[in-house]
């Protein structure tokens, strides 16, 4: 019976395919588009021209493209696009932007749907009436193609794979009002039902809110629309916005405060500059990161997995793979007596087998208060990302399991360099001169020197650039600290005079990594982090959040959040030469070239440098024997032992005064090794 039902299901399915009514612009790469109104809209007489791209020459481009400005829709559709990979249940209807006038829906509808795919999100993208120029009650009509819309994707969620209690809205200014009129008009349906689509709740689960329009007046002072009248049953909302938006910013505040004074969670990002209409196209303006964002939100309220749910490790008991369970219990009790200063977790994997975890926590706002309101090199904007005090953004992202990761950033960068060498989409060869990637007549203190400069120079910490990483973060003669709290960072790096011949001398640059930012976007199109996403987070299973520069660039040298989970999956990614479960990801040549040290440090006893990885040499005999390090400001250590198949996992936030240095934690973990080989009891 069960698969006579799905069957039956799916014949339905495909009639109301079949007899949808032709519309008028078809969606490319879509599973199925549905009429939304089998025999018509409400209440609705056609348009009095045809459905059509209203785009002239005059209309300004997004990111270097024209945007599709389809108008005069009268035949509404819902189209499919099913996340197949990866599907995480969830599901998402698009209602793009276009003042009730148009339909952006390109730049707000089918860009964004792949998107919310490459997540495991479902999207419904909805193409509804316009135009109806204004906000409720002209908007009426829009309204119904909402609340059907929703109703059709809960319907229809068996036969599309969704959770029908994890299904969102997301719009664009107007649309973003839509999303807001639908979050608050959802208990009684705008028209007669249709079909058993209506007997369902149209009430989304969750709504992103991008750049709206409408919900407050300017002409009232910009007090709040009456017609949106928020209540403690509203959705939860994320909410995105600009200062400058001349769609009035007040739109997102007071939003946010109405569901604030209902008690609905919510999430609002303001950002100074971008102005309005940017979809998720990259610009120069960071308001432009806000999917990742998203993303993270959709995370802490539950709709997405949280944490890092691809390749968990079994879990284990230490004395059953090697590992003494009495030392590593002392090794504990010192870390929560704070003998190795602020440390935050602890995380022990051996034999690919979790055999330890331990989360200590720390009151940053009391530790570093006095800090946060106190304009300094660590806290050059007061307010932000880059103030290291502030504890909504370190060391842990906005309340979540993510934690700064600071220069481990630097390995992950490596690594994302190395797959993308691996896979044929980074072609130069790591001589290539990095001047290629910068306008040399714009570009200060051009030598011979810094022309032989190249990109294997700046992966080994040996551009020979004038640098001063050596002092403290919190000294202003820092060169990190000038960097980031300058506008255009690579600018800033690339600037620097020579003092060094490249290739010659170590010398520890953060800036070195944020070259190859740029560098890695020149050669390959893509950034590093959205290449990493679809080719190393996403495979692992790696929740993570990325800051990015003024400029727009993924801050490489320091800007990643990762959980312990994500950290030790990277571990154990390098650890197995590149494979994970089964999948090459990176190529073997490439790890062994990472961990081979081109260059030292004489810093506690002499580190080698490979590529953007720490090597600390083994004191227990032979040489070129090393524990490979990722390592970040504030206490990050990712280390791997090769010979004992372990990684240890530490996060930590001490970041005034002396760091404890990595002896101590190297000795402690591989004092508690009982057995050379990997093995179970």
């Amino acid at each position: 019976m069960v698969r006579f039902a799905t069957s039956f299901l799916a014949v339905l399915f495909l009639i109301s395919i079949s007899n949808a009514q032709q519309a008028d612009w078809k969606a490319p790469g879509a599973q199925a588009t549905l009429a939304l109104w089998p025999h018509g809209a409400p209440g609705g007489a056609a348009a009095s021209a045809a459905e059509a791209d209203m785009t002239t020459a005059k209309d300004h481009v997004v990111a270097g493209r024209p945007v599709m400005r389809l108008g005069n829709v009268s035949r509404p559709t819902i189209t499919v696009y099913k996340a197949e990979k990866n599907n995480t249940g969830a599901a998402v209807v698009v209602f793009p932007g276009g003042g009730y006038k148009i339909l952006a829906i390109d730049l707000e509808g089918t860009e964004v749907c792949d998107w919310l795919t490459s997540t495991g999100v479902t999207c419904v993208l909805l193409k509804y009436r316009v135009p109806d120029t204004g906000p409720l009650p002209k908007s009426e009509a829009a309204l119904q193609d909402a609340q059907r819309a929703v109703g059709m994707a809960r319907a229809h969620a068996v036969e599309w794979g969704i959770d029908p209690q994890r299904i969102g809205v997301l719009g664009f200014s107007a649309g973003a009002h839509l999303a807001a009129a639908l979050s608050t008009h959802f208990e009684k349906r705008a028209y007669d039902a249709v079909d058993a689509a209506d007997a369902v709740s149209c009430r989304p689960d969750f709504a992103v809110l991008v750049y709206p329009g409408y919900l407050a007046v300017a002409e009232q002072n910009f007090a709040a629309n009456a017609e949106i009248k928020v209540t403690e049953k509203t959705p939860p909302a994320f909410i995105v916005q600009t200062e400058d938006d001349p769609v009035h910013v007040e739109s997102a505040t007071i939003y946010f405060q109405m569901l604030k004074n209902a008690k609905v969670p919510a999430e609002l990002h303001i950002y100074a500059d971008g102005g309005h209409g940017y979809g998720l196209r990259k610009t120069a303006q960071p308001v432009t990161s806000w999917p990742g964002l998203v993303e993270t939100w959709l995370r802490t309220i539950k709709i997405l997995p949280s944490g890092d749910p691809v390749g968990e490790w079994p879990k284990g008991r230490a004395g059953d793979y090697g590992v003494d369970e009495a030392k590593l219990a002392a090794f504990d009790a010192d870390i929560a007596a704070g003998k190795f200063s602020l440390v935050d977790s602890f995380k022990l994997i051996r034999c690919g087998t979790e055999i330890y975890e331990k989360k200590y926590a720390h009151d940053y706002g009391k530790i570093y208060g006095k800090e946060a309101v106190e304009r300094g090199p660590l806290n050059p904007h007061l307010t932000g990302p880059y103030n290291y005090f502030d504890p909504a953004w370190h060391p842990y992202y906005q309340g979540t399991e993510l934690h700064s990761m600071q220069s481990v950033s630097k390995s992950v960068t490596s690594t994302i360099i190395g797959i993308a060498i691996a896979r044929g989409d980074f072609k130069a060869s790591l001589d290539t001169p990095v001047l290629k990637y910068f306008d040399a007549a714009k570009t200060k203190n051009v030598d011979e020197r810094k022309r032989r400069m190249t990109i294997r120079h700046a992966l080994t910490m040996t551009t020979g650039l004038d640098w001063n990483e050596e002092v403290a973060y919190d000294d202003p003669k820092n060169d990190t600290a000038v960097m980031e709290g300058s506008e255009d960072w690579v600018q800033y790096v690339i600037d620097r005079p020579m003092a060094h011949e490249p290739g010659k001398i170590f010398n520890y640059s953060s800036g070195n990594t944020e070259l190859l930012a740029q560098i890695f976007q020149k050669e390959t199109g893509q950034d590093v982090e959205t290449y990493g996403q679809k080719f190393l987070f996403e495979p692992l299973g790696m929740a993570h959040f990325w800051k990015r520069t003024p400029m727009g660039l993924p801050d490489t040298e320091g800007g990643l959040y990762l959980s312990d989970d994500g950290m030790a999956k990277l571990g154990t990614l390098i650890l197995h030469g590149g494979v994970w479960n089964g999948q090459r990801i990176l190529s073997h040549a490439w790890v062994a070239d990472a961990m081979t040290a081109f260059t030292t440090s004489d810093e506690e006893g002499g580190y080698g440098y490979g590529y953007q990885w720490w090597l600390w040499p083994r004191k227990d005999g032979g040489a070129n024997r090393y524990v490979w390090m990722g390592r970040g400001f504030g206490g990050q250590r990712l280390m791997i032992f090769p010979e004992e198949e372990m990684i240890a996992v530490f996060t930590g936030w001490k970041i005034l005064g002396d760091e404890p240095g990595n002896a101590g934690f190297v000795e402690r973990v591989l004092g508690t090794v009982t057995a050379k080989a990997c093995g179970v009891k």
